[in-house]
């Protein structure tokens, strides 16, 4: 955690300002382990994540860290969001948690939690996809779900309101990634109630963040009028206390901030998982103090996707909004921000750092060729994104020299050493989602050999 951080920030039970507390361990001028302080109470800080839970965990931890015992400290933290005891150790026995001290933790967890001690290992640290439950395919192709290509029209917008970025629910980082990557905000806040999911997203997503542990229930736990921009994909319906938290999204952004509430789920239609779903008029009216624009989730992509635009002049009929099982709500008090955005995919192709061969496509040589089959991770999948599985190509040819080449998933490239025709190839294929720009150490598959 930056030192700098605390002047956003103002206690959410007392409403008084944090200071800097006991510093057990700095690392590149940010605090990695220690405490903060208010009025009312310390707050620890591990692995450079603020956690602001209250209660007797927060207690434990706090202890384990004034007594120099830091694993002890995270392991508390860590298994408040594990508290399944059979899938904690079907995610334990095959896996291991690298990176101290948290490498510890897990493996601690595995000896009190199942009896036997077989494990297998990696040879060299492991992906993001690693860690990761055989079946969540949740996390696993998030960046091929038609419910997350929501945020790739909003990156024009949110360039222009890019100051300071607070990404609420953030999860394991997936949209923090987006945000990082391709509109590279003066500042960036990431904040989930789930201590793990943040750690994810520190260690794979976004290095250059400021990471907050806090319950949205509650009041945001930064001072008024500090952000630019506040998205939230995917998360709001899974709050309970949606009036105070709208309420709090209003304080905290500057006058001509911009909110961006992306697949919102709609309790007229049914939805998997839904949470505690609004309709559309319920949750427009949330925001007192906005004017607001809601898009038919299938819409804006589809907008996206085909026709390279996101049309935010368009008030849509109530009997179309109701008929559709999520929602992408746009809130501003700066109207001029209601108009159509053309080109939108060029931000989306621009940005080429970590180019891969999608995961949902099994590679396979065909003499000089590279063919691409795309296959379904399983069907709660194909029937949770049918627009996913209708717009990515079933089979994929891919020819020229850059392919033939290929060695692995990941496509080593230099952009401008390719020619033109090369580069219109590849974003073409980029546009189809054939290949993806992933995070460093998402996802290795095939290319990674295990040892047991």
């Amino acid at each position: 955690m930056k030192p700098e951080f605390l002047k956003l920030l103002r206690c959410p039970y007392c409403g008084s300002d944090f200071e800097i507390g006991d510093i057990y361990e700095e690392k590149e001028g940010e605090i990695n382990y220690g405490c903060i302080e208010c009025a009312c109470d310390e707050f620890p800080v591990i692995e450079g994540i603020l956690s602001l839970e209250i209660g007797d965990r927060k207690r434990h931890v706090l202890e384990s860290l004034k007594k120099g015992k830091w694993n002890q400290a995270a392991r508390y933290l860590m298994k408040a969001y594990v508290e399944d005891t059979c899938r904690i150790a079907a995610f334990l026995e095959r896996k291991r948690f690298y990176g101290a001290p948290l490498s510890k933790i897990l493996l601690f967890a595995v000896d009190n939690l199942i009896k036997h001690t077989h494990k297998k290992y990696w040879d060299t640290e492991p992906s993001f996809c690693d860690l990761l439950d055989k079946n969540d395919f949740y996390s696993k192709h998030r960046f091929s779900a038609e419910s997350f290509w929501s945020i790739y029209p909003f990156i024009p917008l949110l360039k222009q309101n890019k100051k300071r970025i607070l990404d609420i629910g953030c999860g394991r980082g997936h949209s923090s990634f987006v945000i990082s990557t391709y509109i590279s905000p003066d500042e960036l806040v990431c904040a989930d109630r789930n201590f793990r999911n943040l750690y994810l997203a520190k260690k794979y997503m976004v290095k250059d963040a400021n990471f907050v542990c806090l319950d949205a229930n509650y009041p945001l736990p930064f001072k008024n009028k500090v952000f630019s921009s506040t998205i939230m994909l995917d998360s709001f319906h899974y709050v309970d206390a949606r009036a105070l938290l709208a309420a709090e999204i209003e304080r905290t952004l500057l006058p001509e901030g911009l909110l961006l509430l992306l697949h919102v789920h709609n309790s007229l239609v049914h939805n998997t998982g839904a949470g505690k779903p609004l309709p559309p008029w319920a949750w427009i009216n949330l925001f007192k103090h906005f004017d607001i624009r809601a898009l038919p989730e299938r819409k804006l992509i589809e907008d996206f996707i085909l026709r390279n635009k996101l049309d935010l002049t368009k008030e849509y009929p109530t009997n179309e909004l109701n008929a559709s099982n999520a929602l992408c709500i746009v809130g501003t008090r700066d109207k001029s921000l209601f108009r159509t955005f053309d080109k939108v995919w060029d931000d989306f192709i621009k940005n080429k750092d970590n180019l891969m061969i999608n995961p949902l496509y099994e590679i396979k040589r065909e003499g000089s060729q590279v063919a691409l089959q795309r296959k379904s991770p399983n069907d709660l999948f194909n029937k949770e994104y049918p627009l996913t599985m209708r717009y990515l190509p079933q089979r994929c040819v891919l020819d020229g020299e850059l392919f033939k080449s290929m060695e692995s998933r990941a496509l080593s490239i230099i952009p401008e050493e390719l020619s033109v025709e090369t580069l219109n190839y590849i974003e073409n294929l980029m546009k189809k989602f054939v290949i993806i720009n992933l995070p460093k150490g998402y996802w290795y598959g095939e290319d990674k050999k295990k040892r047991r």
